[in-house]
């Protein structure tokens, strides 16, 4: 299944992983895929998105708002047998996201997204 995802469809869900980690949830779920397509810049997603005004910001605000922000937790094995039981390998993921964006493109910082060696602002 993991296949007929596109580097960026891969490189959302590992935004998602780490906007959960971020926000100590103790899992991934539809509001972090949110916020995962509103850190890539490129995407027709966050295009979209931005058309209507909604800043990755202001979600991760009302994400904490509504959901509350947990404890300190690291996504460990268990997350990552999860995810590939759905076909997706965190560790592929994380090696495709900096082939396609470079080395170091998720180290960047909350909403970065590298691309052609340029870092796009939050």
């Amino acid at each position: 299944m993991f296949e007929r995802f596109t580097e960026r469809a891969r490189g959302t869900v590992v935004f998602a992983q780490e906007e959960a980690r971020d926000l100590h949830h103790h899992h991934i779920d539809t509001e972090h895929l949110l916020l995962g397509l509103l850190r890539d810049r490129t995407s027709v997603g966050y295009e979209a998105l931005d058309r209507l005004g909604i800043r990755l910001d202001d979600v991760r605000s009302e994400v904490v708002r509504v959901a509350g922000e947990g404890h300190p937790v690291t996504l460990g094995e268990e997350d990552a047998d999860a995810l590939r039981v759905i076909g997706i390998d965190l560790d592929e993921v994380r090696r495709r996201v900096e082939e396609a964006f470079g080395e170091g493109a998720r180290e960047e910082g909350p909403g970065a997204c590298v691309a052609g060696g340029e870092v796009a602002p939050t």
